[in-house]
């Protein structure tokens, strides 16, 4: 009888660690606004709960896994807002002669899909005096639904390619929770998740998904003289009125050089809808 001859086959595998990442958190946050998330909102501070990003190659990735969705809200979603919380800052002034302000761009690369923006473009800028935690704040941009996949979603935070290098981005990172989510490449292109940011600090980037099931559309009626006065259901105004009004049953009768006057609630209107005002 001959031996049988045992060979063993080794195989070496090199998988993304991507695929290693683990379901997202899914929550309702309100009336047909669901919220995909690792992060629990707690911001470390500047030193290991920032990246320090000013060139293109330093590249932060988050990746938001959407299998714990359920399958009848994914049908029903009509809009996608991508949410970071991080600060942009002009450096100039300390890298060169003469400071020349905000004048690069960064991206958010989802699944592939490049969305460019100009670091001037309304995001939380830092205070070159004050305390950065009161400005430090969450800032939207709408990506289509299309970008995204049920599985899990790599999305890449980085600076544009740029001579000067002197505007710097600083992305918030939750150190208190660590869900193996997120990781960083230095040097463009090796990934390490041991730290996400230069100093040594390490958790979870806070990047979320907010998925719209319902409408955008809302809207309230200020009719100074008729009752009901306000037509409001979404509560959105906090004043409406004039110096020394005329109210009469037709409306607000104003004098010469008189103004009405409204204010509403800013977190209550979405800035990357239209508004109309009639």
């Amino acid at each position: 009888m001959r031996p049988m001859r045992i060979v063993l086959l080794i195989l070496s595998v090199c998988v993304p660690m991507s695929a290693f990442c683990v379901p997202s958190i899914v929550e309702k946050v309100g009336e047909g606004v669901y919220v995909v998330r690792d992060d629990h909102g707690r911001w470390g501070g500047m030193t290991t709960g920032i990246t320090h990003q000013s060139k293109a190659d330093y590249l932060a990735r988050k990746t938001l896994d959407l299998s714990a969705l359920p399958d009848d809200v994914w049908e029903q979603v009509k809009a996608v807002r991508l949410s970071a919380m991080f600060l942009v800052r002009d450096y100039s002034w300390h890298d060169n002669p003469q400071a020349d302000g905000l004048d690069e761009t960064f991206e958010f690369i989802v699944n592939g899909n490049v969305h460019s923006f100009p670091t001037n473009c309304g995001a939380p800028v830092y205070p070159e005096s004050g305390s950065p935690a009161a400005v430090m704040n969450w800032y939207d941009i709408a990506i289509p639904k299309e970008h995204l996949t049920r599985g899990a979603n790599e999305i890449i935070f980085h600076k544009g390619e740029d001579v000067q290098n002197d505007d710097y981005l600083y992305l918030a990172i939750d150190n208190s929770e660590n869900r193996g989510n997120s990781a960083v490449a230095f040097d463009g292109k090796t990934w390490t998740q041991e730290k996400l940011t230069i100093p040594g600090g390490n958790g979870e980037y806070m990047i979320r998904l907010y998925l719209i099931t319902g409408t955008t559309r809302i809207g309230a009626r200020w009719r100074p003289g008729r009752t009901p006065e306000f037509d409001d259901p979404w509560k959105l105004f906090l004043y409406a009125g004039a110096p020394d009004p005329k109210v009469t049953p037709t409306g607000l009768t104003l004098a010469n050089g008189q103004s009405a006057r409204l204010e509403w609630r800013p977190a209550a209107l979405d800035r990357l809808e239209p508004a109309m005002v009639t």
